[in-house]
């Protein structure tokens, strides 16, 4: 059912007027930004960028990289295309989402209760990467950024989706919008499914999202999203407009057609079900303080109501942005040119082949040689030596300036896009050390530094957003599988309330060395030999890549001392336990006295001190868990006797052997000779001197 209300604002402001009014400056600001875009070559450019990353012909044509082609007038040109542009971007992509980001959760406070409530929503954010593919759209959306130069991540709640918990009765509208009544002018009511809510995600590259062209940077005011949607589905969800809806064209208008197909534009037919739809965000303004949230389908204005989100929930993955625009660039665009060029060397080399591979033979005239003495490989020919002996006709001989040319366009594709050859799978010949082999790998993944701090800050934005709608719409218990203690997964049922003491989310990347699979297996290399980790934990990191293995560990110890220091900060005692690295503890904890003007503060000075002695006390009184822990003993601390052995001048135990041999009149000093047998008959033992009693 469509909601139309009136959105306070300046009414001279065309998001902040009528529905009538808006839906027609809309629809006009739509029609500009393609046209912008069509004006200045961008859209051009992503046809190419798009048609060269899938193999296809830039320039339009059926040439692609799955089958060899043939061209010029006769058909006498081998067309081939070598794909490097994909192959490249691949591994950008590869290079910047290996390793999934760790993400912290930022509670308002820090008691237990909102700290527990923290951990509550890192599990979340783990369940929804996976289970709604949350992570597989972000993703994606890097993949849109590296071809055109710009990835949007729409993350939005859908109140038509997740478990039906309830009905609901609704009043039947007819065409012209009003409600149906019946004979005794009651309003008609029909029974409408209730469902609990969940979030959708929208992945898009910039041709479908438009925006005001005069932007000079990505702090928009409003963002337009254009989403294909099956006409059917919205038919349901709006039936008062069912009609219209029905009766859309699905073909665009020509204004848009220039970006209608620009993935699939070598199909031959086009669907009647699907439809562009436009969803408008407004975020709030000093002109339009409730912001504004629309949605329209060719002219038809489905929606029009106040801003339902704190911010506009389109997250934007832009490495680069153009001066003076707010349109992004890619780096990658500059490898188009030299793929051109890579495909016109192989298909000069692959006519010369075709042409030419086949060998031809010279015969002199009088020679006495047939064409079948030449066929059918060893044979005795026999000729005219006077006319002279049979040559090869060399025609197949190809400059080698071309094939230098085509590995020097390779190398400058790799210095380009800054995927050397060692993270293409190609390592030169004099890099034979594992070490030397992950250091230049994660040069490679330093080059591409600004894509991945993009790719982390569209994360950190996305999964606070996800954060804020449950906090606002999950009211109504739903299930999640979460992470427990060990890495084992545990079903929760849990609300917004659960979460409503967290803040935002902090997404931590790791470092470069430590995104590739050799830098990996050499810090945990390192760790194995100082007997840091175990083997378990070794094996863990080799077969799944992994660091959360041995990481977990150390992570959890940092972050406690942190909360310690905070606390101690403000003199609050904590308490230190035999498990605690004291070692560590008592590192990080005499930080705090580095301020000087801390050191004047008499009790903080007295609290810290105190829980650092704790610890040294601590580590004095259990030396065995020092060691099993894998910490150095403190000097002077004494570890327990080993099973056996007895300081000297202590007693024995009672009970044990010297004392019972004492009890029966033995000398326990003396060695014992072995028992004899006994005679299973009389029970008596074999006497050495007398035989068997």
């Amino acid at each position: 059912m469509p909601i139309s209300e009136e959105v306070p604002g300046n009414q001279e402001y065309w998001a902040a007027k009528p529905d009538d009014e808006f839906a027609s400056d809309l629809k006009d600001a739509i029609i500009r930004y393609y046209r912008q875009m069509d004006a200045t070559g961008r859209s051009e450019v992503w046809r190419r960028s798009v048609r060269t990353y899938y193999g296809l012909d830039s320039e339009g044509s059926w040439r692609n990289s799955s089958a060899i082609t043939y061209g010029g007038e006769q058909g006498e040109l081998v067309m081939l295309r070598v794909n490097h542009y994909r192959n490249l971007i691949q591994h950008m992509l590869t290079m910047t989402t290996a390793s999934r980001p760790s993400f912290s959760a930022r509670a308002m406070n820090d008691d237990q209760r909102s700290l527990a409530q923290a951990r509550i929503a890192e599990g979340l954010i783990d369940y929804y990467l996976d289970e709604y593919n949350l992570e597989h759209d972000s993703v994606r959306a890097v993949e849109f950024a590296l071809v055109f130069g710009e990835g949007w991540l729409s993350l939005t709640w859908d109140t038509e989706k997740g478990d039906q918990y309830g009905v609901e009765q609704v009043p039947v509208t007819g065409d012209d919008g009003l409600p149906v009544v019946d004979e005794m002018g009651m309003p008609v009511m029909r029974e409408r499914i209730v469902y609990s809510g969940d979030i959708s995600t929208y992945v898009s590259g910039p041709m479908d999202v438009v925006r005001d062209i005069a932007k000079r940077d990505n702090t928009h005011d409003w963002l337009a999203q254009r989403m294909m949607v099956n006409r059917y589905d919205l038919m349901e969800r709006y039936p008062d407009r069912a009609d219209d809806i029905e009766n859309m064209e699905a073909k665009p208008a020509d204004s848009e057609a220039l970006l209608f197909d620009y993935v699939n534009s070598y199909a031959t037919t086009e669907s009647e079900d699907i439809i562009p739809v436009y969803y408008f965000y407004h975020k709030p303004t000093e002109a339009l303080p409730l912001g504004r949230f629309a949605i329209m389908a060719g002219d038809i204005l489905l929606h029009s109501g106040r801003m339902p989100y704190s911010d506009i929930p389109i997250y934007p993955l832009i490495p680069s942005v153009q001066f003076n625009t707010s349109s992004g660039y890619s780096g990658n665009w500059d490898l188009l040119a030299l793929s051109q060029a890579m495909d016109s060397l192989i298909t000069t080399a692959m006519t010369n082949h075709e042409a030419f591979g086949v060998q031809n033979v010279l015969v002199p005239y009088g020679s006495d040689i047939e064409v079948n003495d030449l066929s059918g490989g060893l044979r005795m020919v026999q000729f005219n030596a006077a006319a002279g002996e049979p040559k090869p006709l060399e025609l197949l001989s190809i400059s080698q300036h071309t094939y230098q040319m085509m590995g020097q366009i390779t190398e400058m594709m790799e210095t380009l896009s800054g995927v050397n050859s060692v993270a293409r799978g190609n390592p030169e010949k004099n890099l034979d050390s594992g070490a030397a082999l992950a250091l230049v790998h994660s040069m490679a993944i330093q080059y591409n530094n600004g894509l991945q701090r993009s790719y982390g800050r569209m994360m950190e934005k996305a999964v606070t957003g996800l954060v804020r709608m449950l906090q606002q719409y999950a009211s109504t218990p739903r299930l999640a599988e979460v992470l427990g203690a060990n890495e084992r997964p545990n079903l929760i049922e849990f609300t917004g309330d659960d979460i409503a003491s967290v803040r935002r989310v902090k997404v931590d990347l790791s470092s470069p060395l430590l995104r590739t699979a050799a830098g990996r297996v050499q810090l945990a290399d390192r760790l194995l030999e100082r007997q840091a980790i175990t083997a378990q934990q070794y094996l863990d990191v080799v077969a799944t890549g992994r660091l959360n293995p041995i990481l977990d560990g150390p992570r959890a110890e940092l972050s406690l001392i942190k909360s310690e220091n905070d606390l101690l900060s403000n003199g609050v005692e904590v308490r230190a336990t035999p498990m605690d690295n004291h070692r560590l503890h008592i590192q990080e904890h005499k930080v705090i006295l580095a301020d000087p003007e801390l050191r004047f503060n008499d009790e903080l000075v007295g609290v810290i001190l105190s829980h650092i002695k704790e610890h040294v006390r601590m580590a004095q009184e259990h030396p065995e868990i020092m060691l099993l822990t894998g910490q150095e003993p403190v000097p002077g601390s004494e570890l327990p006797p080993e099973q056996g052995n007895v300081p000297e001048g202590a007693a024995p135990a009672m009970g044990g052997p010297d004392e019972e041999a004492a009890a029966l009149g033995e000398d326990p000093t003396r060695a014992k000779m072995p028992e004899m047998p006994k005679n299973p008959l009389t029970g008596q033992r074999y006497n050495p001197q007398g035989g068997m009693v």
